[in-house]
């Protein structure tokens, strides 16, 4: 690990149906790794080269559950042991390569950099309700162009659907003449969590946001979130009138690729269209979260990036609905001086008033 990233947490490298009978390259804070299932079909993670040439694993071939190198056929394990060297019977220890603590749960697969012997002390991100048979999910991973603190500052400052949004997923609020609608905000921190809820009472909504909630009146829409690091937003949203109460829940993952690229993965889980005949499908879904995210979303952050590094050093002034992400912003550089990393550029910006 290079000394921008954490070390001592989780990060999100796939979801699970990505890797099947073949390997997976990916990079995760700046190292290349190979994912792969095992004879037992487990889930292993090497760093992404053979050691004998630095030939990619991930151009492997699988070989009862091992990757066989495509190049000259030196063979490894899940453990990133070297088991086999052709045309001689010794293989030396220095063949092995390294591996990682990888888990999969919840349909997800989880990296840990750290220590090996510490990653059993802490727990996995949780999302029950993916894995709840009277709730649906539809697993999602998007590439994105920029830093993965813009794209959590993005998802957790929630009044940016009623801007960014406003013709899908927003709620129509925040005009200046808009009297009709109410804003509630409580954030608070919960031991190594930040919670936060949002709640707009008396809101039209965009269409999108209309068909989630079944109901074209006015509805309370209330946004819970629940942060981990290093940055995993548990969302639950919910929608209630007279008419209906719906709920979804998006679970929104924040990894590193380099320090200028992510991969940003979302369970989409909701509590209605269970037959995935009636709206919404697994299809609707994917279509609607595609336009938005790939619409808006990505090219608002990946735009940012390209603003920040043609002004250099900024100063971010924040609003009162900034109140998570400032809270946020200060738990975690207080992790990165825990762990002697130094903070982020992405978590000084902000100026007076955080």
């Amino acid at each position: 690990m290079t000394e921008s990233y954490l070390d001592n947490v989780w990060y999100c490298a796939a979801v699970a149906d990505e890797i099947r009978d073949f390997p997976l390259a990916r990079t995760i804070c700046d190292r290349p790794i190979v994912f792969f299932r095992t004879a037992a079909g487990t889930v292993a993670a090497l760093d992404d080269r053979c050691s004998h040439r630095q030939a990619p694993l991930s151009l492997a071939r699988m070989v009862d559950g091992r990757l066989e190198c495509s190049y000259h056929g030196f063979t490894f394990d899940g453990t990133g042991r070297c088991v086999h060297i052709p045309h001689q019977d010794a293989v030396p220890r220095a063949a092995d390569i390294r591996s990682y603590p990888a888990v999969e749960h919840n349909g997800l697969v989880w990296l840990w950099f750290g220590a090996p012997e510490a990653a059993a002390g802490v727990p996995v991100p949780a999302m029950p309700w993916i894995d709840d048979p009277a709730q649906r999910c539809v697993f999602m991973r998007f590439a994105v162009d920029a830093n993965f603190q813009l794209m959590a500052d993005n998802l957790m400052d929630v009044s940016h659907t009623d801007f960014l949004h406003r013709t899908s997923i927003g709620s129509q609020t925040g005009r200046a003449n808009d009297d009709d609608t109410k804003v509630e905000l409580e954030c608070d921190v919960d031991g190594d969590r930040v919670r936060f809820m949002r709640r707009v009472k008396n809101t039209l909504l965009g269409p999108i946001a209309t068909k989630w909630a079944g109901s074209s009146k006015r509805t309370t829409r209330t946004n819970h979130l629940v942060w981990e690091a290093p940055n995993t937003i548990h969302s639950v949203l919910e929608f209630k009138n007279e008419e209906s109460h719906h709920t979804i829940h998006l679970d929104h993952i924040m990894t590193p690729e380099t320090p200028s690229t992510m991969h940003y993965f979302m369970p989409w889980t909701r509590d209605f269209g269970l037959d995935n005949v009636s709206y919404p499908t697994d299809d609707d879904v994917r279509q609607e979260q595609t336009l938005v995210v790939c619409g808006d979303d990505i090219p608002m952050v990946e735009a940012q990036q390209r603003n920040i590094a043609r002004f250099g050093v900024l100063t971010d002034v924040p609003s009162r609905q900034d109140r998570f992400v400032v809270t946020v912003h200060r738990r975690l550089a207080a992790l990165y001086a825990e762990n002697g990393r130094p903070v982020p550029p992405e978590l000084q910006r902000l100026g007076k008033g955080a």
